[in-house]
């Protein structure tokens, strides 16, 4: 019988530390979402490209260590995005409805900030119209 319950104990113990909490996002205390931080240049360059359509409930944060005016583009993407440009917790610049090559008659999109930022925030298209999401918004992230 304790061997049995031993075995379960690591059972149970391997899956909680296989369930990492996402880091938390949250804009102006109004809306919170899961993030993936985007921090190294191979994360950043592969972003969302050919992964499965996300919700309104998660992201991906990109964080540059020397704020800038950085490009992105929707390679291999198969949804819409919307980007939250950031610099200093604080929203500094919104690119909304981005298109998929699917919908953009095979053509890659490219997007860019007017301003230069620190990280960007890319959501599900329709995001930034669903939350009212507004260029000085704050931006806090969490463990």
């Amino acid at each position: 019988m304790l061997l049995i319950a031993t075995g379960l104990f690591i059972i149970v113990t391997r899956r909680m530390e296989n369930t990492k909490r996402m880091p938390q996002l949250t804009i102006s205390d109004k809306v919170t979402i899961s993030v993936d931080i985007e921090d190294t240049d191979e994360k950043r360059a592969l972003g969302y490209s050919g992964h499965k359509p996300i919700t309104f409930s998660e992201g991906k944060l990109f964080v540059f260590s020397v704020p800038g005016n950085y490009l992105f583009w929707m390679k291999d993407m198969l949804f819409d995005l919307d980007f939250i440009y950031i610099r200093k917790n604080k929203i500094v610049d919104l690119k909304e409805n981005i298109p998929s090559p699917q919908n953009n008659k095979g053509e890659i999109a490219y997007v860019n900030a007017t301003v230069p930022f620190d990280s960007v925030l890319e959501v599900k298209s329709g995001f930034v119209k669903k939350y009212g999401v507004r260029v000085g918004n704050s931006v806090k992230v969490s463990p």
